[in-house]
This record gives structure tokens, sequence and C-alpha cells, in this order.
């Protein structure tokens, strides 16, 4: 008996049936090669220095404009021939950046318990109606469909915090769902950071576990459930080299991608558990930070500073890459 054949250069296509029995294949369907080869390998394309020492947060929208920011300054830029070309500034210390469906840029600000928001086409930041009293913000996230993820905490240090809770808001501001305690009454967060979500429901949180940024993601269903905690990948962390994600984002089709700082980007299912990593170094990325996705490219942005180096001077840069189809 000749072995079993495990090892596909393509992805099969289900190609629908339309007969009626007693014809299967008609019935039920068939798998056919499509031409375009199983996640091909990431290339970047586009490569932009920005006048930033770091850039925490990075936001693309579909017209090309790019919002940034570092730790005092909020900026919005669009990419021309001779650089980055500067829009709009803010003097703000942003925590987290989101974009709506609408166009509106939602933003968590330092010391203020109601999120910022942006109108679309505007210039000037507004309270908007997502108040987390007497809580601070930090990450936050909308969803398609106009639902509002927000991660909450009482206290910066770890040690005194007491309060911590992702809380799903509707666009009205109201809250819908509160994630504080497992079903064993434990806490299900140490101090959460980031916060995204998929297309089939599942929440993802960077939870930071000292402050040394050692941290963890954790997957919620919406019932509060845990779907999965990824602590890295046993080929790249270990006790030497513990996992300190710096930003989370999920991709059209549902995976996670992880920005960590040993320059690895690791790449995880819907539901959080590892399929693999790409050592960013092999792509020109030094330091990987923050992320998004826009129309078919993903942006990442490189952060120099962040290696601890306080007499480092190069500036963070944003790179665009295409080809990142993780099916």
């Amino acid at each position: 008996m000749e072995p079993v054949n495990t090892t596909f250069q393509h992805v099969p296509k289900f190609s629908p049936g339309k007969g009626k029995m007693p014809d299967l294949q008609k019935l039920f369907g068939s798998l056919k090669n499509v031409t375009c080869p199983y996640n091909p390998e990431p290339k970047v394309i586009g490569e932009h220095t920005t006048n930033l020492n770091t850039c925490y947060n990075l936001n693309v929208s579909l017209d090309g404009s790019m919002w940034k920011n570092d730790q005092t300054m909020l900026k919005k830029v669009v990419p021309t021939d001779n650089g980055l070309k500067i829009l709009m500034n803010f003097n703000c210390i942003i925590l987290n950046m989101s974009q709506m469906k609408n166009g509106d840029l939602l933003l968590t600000v330092v010391g203020s318990p109601i999120l910022k928001v942006l109108p679309s086409g505007t210039t000037e930041l507004k309270d908007s109606c997502y108040d987390v009293s007497p809580l601070q913000p930090f990450g936050v996230h909308a969803t398609p469909d106009n639902k509002v993820i927000i991660s909450v905490f009482d206290k910066e240090s770890i040690q005194e915090v007491v309060q911590r809770k992702v809380i799903v808001m509707n666009q009205l501001g109201f809250r819908e769902k509160v994630f504080l305690n497992d079903h064993h009454n434990k806490p299900l967060f140490t101090l959460p950071r980031r916060v995204t979500s998929n297309n089939v429901n599942i929440i993802s949180v960077v939870d930071l576990l000292s402050d040394n940024c050692y941290a963890r993601t954790v997957f919620l269903d919406l019932s509060g459930n845990i779907k999965n905690i990824y602590g890295g990948h046993h080929s790249v962390n270990s006790y030497e080299n513990q996992f300190r994600p710096r930003d989370i984002l999920s991709l059209p089709l549902n995976n996670f991608l992880v920005t960590e700082r040993l320059n690895v980007l690791h790449i995880l299912n819907s539901e959080g558990e590892s399929l693999t990593f790409y050592n960013t170094l092999s792509l020109g990325i030094h330091l990987p930070y923050s992320m998004c996705f826009s129309g078919q490219y993903l942006f990442i942005s490189s952060n120099p500073s962040s290696n601890q180096n306080e007499n480092c001077k190069d500036k963070a840069k944003i790179y665009k890459l295409e080809n990142f189809e993780w099916y």
C-alpha cells in the first residue's frame, strides 16, 4: 500500500455541488487545486522613516493616510515621494487607538476615564460616549459591528492594581459585557493592555504580568470562557527570553499576529494557538512594535529606541508588507 501524501503545495478550494442523487460528486461537490500557493512568503514593499523615536500605535486608513503617536504627540501623516507629510498634530499622551467603521478615531488618553474621539473629517478631539469612570482605559478596539472593547484598570503598578477588566460597549456607550473573573471567581487578568477581536467573536488581551513587561495573551469567547492562553513559542521564548508582546492584531481571516521585542512575529490561529512565527530581521524589520491591517496590506512599525539604549538616535520606521494571507 502506497503511503498517503501529506504535503500540499496549494490550498484545495471547495467547489459546491449542484446535482441530485445518485451523482455524489455533483451533489456534494469536490476539492480543486487553486493556483495561488498556501501562505506565500511576506515581502516588504514600502518603508518610511518617521520623525518619532517611538511609534507606539499605528493606524492606516484606506486613503493611505496614517495616524501614529509617541509619548507626547499624535500625528496624522500621508506618504509622499519626499517622506511623510504631516497633516495634523495633537499634543496629548495617547495609550491606544482604533478606527471605527465610519472613520472616527477612538483614543485612550492618560488621565482620562472618557475615551476621546476625532470624528472623521474634523480637526478637534472631543469626549466620546465611552466612559469607564473611575478607571483608566488602556487598550481599545472598534469591531466591524460597532462594538467597542476597552481594557481598564485602576493602578499603573502591578503590585497595587485591584480592578482589571475588559468591557464591551455598544455604539451608544452602554456596557453590554464586563470580563473580570473566570468561572472559579479568579481574576482573568493581571494588568490588561492591548485588546483586539476577530470576526468569530474571540477577544484577545495582552496581559502584563510584571513591571519588566513580561506578559501573556489571553483569548476569551463572549461568555467569558478562556479559549487559550499564549505565553510565547518554545523555539523562541524561555526563562532567559520571556515573552514580551508589544501589539496584537486580528487579520481578516480571523487569525492573530503578535509582535514581540525579540524580533519575532507570532502567528496564531483564530483561538490563539500557535501556527508559526517569523524572525522579522529576515524581513529587514528591527524591533517590531505596533501593527495595523489596511486593504490587503500589513503595516508594522519598528522602534529602535525600545532596545533600552538611551543613546539610540534612530527614528521609528513604518513598513508596508504584502503576501500576508494566513489561512
